[in-house]
């Protein structure tokens, strides 16, 4: 192992091959002794891109661009020397040594989840085998068992500790069980089992290394997927379900398939379309696509077909756009996705949709004009908006220009109108406007006033919020961040709103930005408030649950043995005394 850090460099320098390296950015083919491929750093048609394995050099006979292995890897990841020596070496296989203590620390964390991650992996997969019920869901979801074996499907039992008590069986560290993402905290800090009654995916890294899980559950729960929280060694953003799976084919294809779910990563991939490939959490952002572009520049989203899947579609358009992709989008019309689409139709009838995949342009324009009363100009004006805030996104002026060209042409409007549309600086404040709407919209005033009010005045009531998350009593998007705020309060001492946001992710800062932006009026002691916050999210949540038993007692009396009509009774009485005590 290197003594110091330039030791390391030059260690790194003799072991690793700028060829294996460049293949992560660009396709390469063996010319003589040299490697030749297209420049990763301009766009052109016949490759000038050329690689001296001897010399550990490139260059770039079309742009002019050169240089070692660490100059390659700086421009193309955008990192500074000292990460890009660490970047080489990882992708290398070679050990990278700790350089101080705290490096030393970090790293010895990190390996022991790595271990600790496999261990439970193994354990969910034989869970499955045990499980005849969750197997049979499997089957019957048309998942064959060599697909189970690759992918290392697993079962976490209905159980609030079996994983718990196996790990501590292994000898696990208490601290590391804590910081796995694997278990919750209760009311008297004793752990628990994230995942129960789920089917897990284990999630790799591009090292095909296991860095965290996914459940889909079997059981009638409000959460239908779980996914482990982000941890020391899992970022959601920074990597993809499916990738190290796919690579080598989203490389070869130099296309990538964008799915919305694990189940549909899995059944593309099961039917013979491997370069499939899935977002982590809720939506694909701008470094998941920086991920991307090292093995493609070709993108089809193949989204759910409902207008959830098709907004989320779009989103997914505008990192794509920005990181130089050519993006079409796949039209699935018998069926609501991929996974429903190839059981019912096979994988033949799945290759021709794939075929006939829209460019993004037709598929933008098809998608505005939909509802547009051709007679109507703010009909019109309203759908070039919608187009325009996507093309907006393209990162080549020149292609840029040349859609919306193609626009004014379409519209039938003249070019300089078009043009001069594309240049206004209103779409950013749009964005943010729509945002603010969205989340007076669809998170409850006491749950955004909850979370101001811990910021501006952390208290003793944090078991409070970890019982309110617990019970799943509060939106996801305000679960997140509160989970977020909860374990900086637990490490930090105070609350900064700016570290706050770094360990958020786009769509999670731009919700807690709006809330703190806004000015904080108190017609109480912030303490006063906060304990009716909590009051009045848990009343929601238990009239909400009263609801759901009372339509469970009319089904009941519609056919149900009476005994379960009296138990019913009885959680509908107990849940409205709860609700008198909090009123």
């Amino acid at each position: 192992m290197a003594r110091d850090f330039q030791d390391f460099i030059n260690e790194v320098s003799v072991r690793a091959s700028i060829v294996r390296i460049a293949s992560d950015y660009t396709r390469l083919k063996k010319r003589g002794s040299r490697y030749i491929g297209l420049c990763p750093f301009h766009e052109e048609k016949t490759p000038s891109f050329t690689i001296s394995p001897e010399k550990n050099l490139y260059h770039c006979f079309g742009c002019g661009a050169g240089g070692n292995i660490f100059g390659l890897v700086m421009a193309i990841e955008n990192v500074g020397f000292q990460e890009s020596v660490r970047i080489v070496a990882q992708k290398s296989g070679i050990p990278i040594p700790a350089f101080t203590e705290s490096e030393r620390k970090e790293r010895g964390i990190e390996q022991k989840l790595y271990e600790l991650n496999e261990t439970a992996a193994s354990w969910f997969f034989q869970n499955l085998a045990r499980n005849e019920g969750a197997y049979a869901y499997l089957r019957d979801r048309g998942v064959e068992e060599d697909t189970v074996k690759k992918y290392r499907l697993g079962y976490a039992p209905d159980t609030w500790d079996s994983l718990l008590k196996h790990l501590k069986g292994q000898n696990a560290d208490e601290e590391i069980l804590k910081k796995s993402g694997l278990f919750a905290t209760g009311k008297t800090n004793e752990l628990y089992d994230m995942f129960r009654g789920r089917i897990i995916f284990p999630i790799q890294d591009h090292d095909g290394r296991i860095i965290g899980f996914g459940g889909r559950t079997l059981k009638d729960d409000t959460v239908k997927y779980l996914n482990s929280p982000e941890t020391a060694v899992f970022h959601k953003s920074r990597n993809i379900f499916g990738l190290y799976m796919a690579h080598k084919q989203i490389r070869e294809n130099n296309c990538a398939i964008l799915v919305e779910g694990y189940f549909d990563q899995l059944m593309m991939w099961q039917a013979g379309f491997k370069n499939t490939i899935a977002p982590l959490g809720t939506s694909f952002n701008k470094q998941g696509a920086g991920v991307l572009k090292r093995y493609a520049s070709d993108c089809i989203i193949a989204f759910d077909s409902d207008e959830a899947g098709i907004n989320a579609g779009l989103r997914a358009l505008a990192p794509l756009l920005s990181n130089g992709f050519r993006v079409r989008f796949l039209r699935l019309t018998e069926a609501k996705d991929p996974d429903e689409f190839i059981r019912k139709n096979g994988a033949s009838a799945m290759a021709e949709a794939i075929g006939e995949a829209a460019e993004m342009f037709d598929h933008l324009v098809a998608y505005f004009r939909k509802d547009m009363e051709k007679k109507d100009p703010r009909e019109t004006v309203k759908a070039l908006d919608g187009i325009l805030d996507h093309l907006q996104n393209i990162a080549d002026p020149a292609e840029k220009e040349m859609y919306l060209r193609k626009l004014a042409d379409k519209f039938n409007l003249s070019e300089e109108v078009i043009i001069k549309k594309a240049r206004r600086p209103s779409y950013p404040a749009r964005e943010l406007e729509k945002t603010q709407k969205q989340i007076k919209k669809d998170i409850p005033l006491d749950e955004k006033k909850l979370i101001r009010i811990i910021m501006d005045s952390p208290s003793s009531h944090m078991d409070d919020i970890k019982e309110l998350m617990q019970l799943n009593a509060v939106s996801n998007t305000s679960a997140a961040v509160l989970k977020i705020i909860v374990e900086a309060a637990e490490t930090e001492s105070s609350l900064i709103p700016s570290l706050i946001t770094d360990r958020l992710n786009e769509e999670l800062k731009r919700f807690f930005s709006v809330i703190m932006i806004e000015d904080a009026t108190y017609k109480e002691s912030p303490e006063n408030e906060l304990c009716e916050c909590v009051k009045s999210i848990k009343k929601r949540y238990l009239t909400k649950l009263r609801e759901e038993q009372k339509q469970k007692l009319k089904e009941a009396e519609n056919g149900d043995p009476e005994a379960k009509v009296e138990e019913i009774l009885k959680k509908i009485q107990d849940l409205a005394c709860q609700i008198e005590k909090l009123s």
